[in-house]
C-alpha cells in the first residue's frame, strides 16, 4: 500500500507534525520486519529445537539461545527492509511537517527549488545505500558465523 494511506488517518487524529510522520513511518516499516523475523524463527530446523528441549531448555531459553541466533540472517534482512521502508516514507513525512531531508525534498518540489530537492534526494539515497551495505555486511558475517 502507498505510504500516504497510513498517513492520512493519522493526520486526522494527531494533526500535522513530527509525531504523525513518525507513527506513520513505524506503521509502514513494521510489517516486513515482523514477517521476516517470523519467517526466520519458524525456519529453524527441528533438529536444533529438539536438541535444546532434550537438554531441558525451557521455551524461552529455546527461543533466546537457539531460534534467535539461527534466525539472525533473516532478522537482519528484516531490519534492512525496514530501513528501506523508513527511507521511502521520509519524503511523505516531510509533506506533513516532519522536517529534515523529507521536508527539504518537499520544499524543493513545491517552491520549484530544483537544486535543493535534488541534493536532499541524493542525501536520502546515499543514506539508504550506506545503511543497506552495513546491514548486508552484518548479515553476511552472521551467516558465516552460524555455518
Amino acid at each position: 500500500m502507498p505510504a500516504y494511506v497510513y498517513l492520512l488517518p493519522l493526520v486526522v487524529f494527531f494533526s500535522i507534525g513530527v509525531a504523525t510522520a513518525l507513527i506513520a513511518t513505524v506503521i509502514f516499516a513494521l510489517p516486513p520486519l515482523v514477517r521476516l523475523t517470523s519467517y526466520g524463527i519458524r525456519g529453524v530446523p527441528a533438529s536444533s529445537l529438539e536438541v535444546g528441549t532434550a537438554f531441558g531448555a525451557t521455551t524461552k531459553q529455546v527461543l533466546r539461545k537457539i531460534q534467535v541466533p539461527l534466525a539472525r540472517p533473516s532478522i537482519m534482512l528484516g531490519v534492512n527492509q525496514g530501513i528501506i521502508m523508513v527511507l521511502a516514507v521520509v519524503v511523505i513525512g516531510g509533506l506533513v511537517g516532519s522536517g529534515g531531508l523529507g521536508y527539504l525534498v518537499a520544499q524543493g518540489l513545491v517552491r520549484g527549488e530544483f537544486g535543493l530537492g535534488v541534493v536532499a534526494s541524493l542525501a536520502i539515497l546515499a543514506l539508504g545505500i550506506a545503511l543497506d551495505r552495513v546491514t548486508q555486511a552484518t548479515r553476511r558475517d552472521q551467516r558465516g558465523a552460524i555455518a
